[in-house]
């Protein structure tokens, strides 16, 4: 019986897969809204061009004298940057994520280019976001900590938003809604990205008024604990508490403060 041998990686296609990965890393970066996207954003690449940008970067190597230790780095950092610009993409990539024709609408006149422009920055702003709202998120599992419930539940919507935009476009391309359908839904996104962004701030304005609360809290204590040892009476035992109190008393003041100074920089 015949051994089977496994098939060895093509170098060139090894390198191109790894272009792509960083390429539409820096994609999503540039266009947030398609997080979670990299497969459909993959699927838009030209392969083709691919291909052709590969030999023409490996051949420019070899002119430019790179080492053969160099070239497959070379070659991916130059394919990366060739799909991150855009160049890559087929022409539905270009128009969905790109928006190249809102962006030549956008320069013909005043009033011709309004729509497109509103579009643009409709984009823009969703763009914003869920990028910044992504990071917090990020920051918080990064301290293993749980977003507070005040947040979550509009953080909820917004994640959801990297299913729902590409899943959008996706019925569209296939025709499986019609354009005033498709128009809907992103109208829908966006609006409701809009107010899940304005709940999450107000969210967060109450969570850090109830944290400046919980510092004068604090303070108070304090001052109360202080208040009540400078009224201890005693000899050997009061004033080893009369100490300890007044100088717990005093610790809570300065912790009172401290959050204080937090809550104010926070705003």
């Amino acid at each position: 019986m015949a051994r089977k041998t496994k098939a060895r990686p093509n170098p060139k296609q090894e390198i191109i897969g790894s272009a792509v990965n960083i390429g539409v890393g820096e994609i999503i970066k540039l266009h947030p809204r398609f997080i979670n996207s990299g497969h459909y954003i993959a699927n838009h690449l030209n392969s083709q061009s691919l291909n052709e940008m590969f030999d023409k970067l490996y051949t420019t190597a070899q002119k430019n004298k790179v080492s053969k230790d160099k070239i497959g780095e070379y070659i991916t950092i130059g394919l990366a940057n060739y799909i991150s610009s855009g160049g890559a993409f087929d022409h539905t990539g270009k128009e969905t994520i790109l928006k190249t024709s809102l962006e030549a609408k956008a320069g013909k006149g005043f009033i011709r280019g309004m729509s497109a422009r509103r579009e643009l920055a409709g984009d823009k702003y969703l763009d914003q976001i869920i990028s910044a709202w992504s990071e917090v998120n990020e920051i918080a599992k990064a301290g293993g900590q749980e977003l507070p419930e005040e947040i979550a539940r509009p953080m909820q919507y917004l994640s959801r938003l990297g299913f729902a935009i590409p899943a959008a476009e996706i019925l569209e391309e296939n025709g499986l809604i019609s354009r005033h359908q498709y128009s809907q839904i992103k109208d829908n996104i966006k609006k409701g990205a809009y107010e899940s962004h304005r709940e999450a701030t107000q969210r967060l304005e109450g969570y850090s008024r109830y944290q400046k609360a919980a510092a004068l809290i604090i303070g108070f204590l304090g001052l109360g604990i202080i208040a009540f040892s400078s009224g201890i009476t005693g000899a050997v035992i009061g004033a080893p508490v009369k100490f300890a109190g007044g100088f717990s008393g005093i610790v809570l003041v300065i912790i009172s403060c401290i959050l204080l100074m937090i809550s104010s920089n926070k705003r």
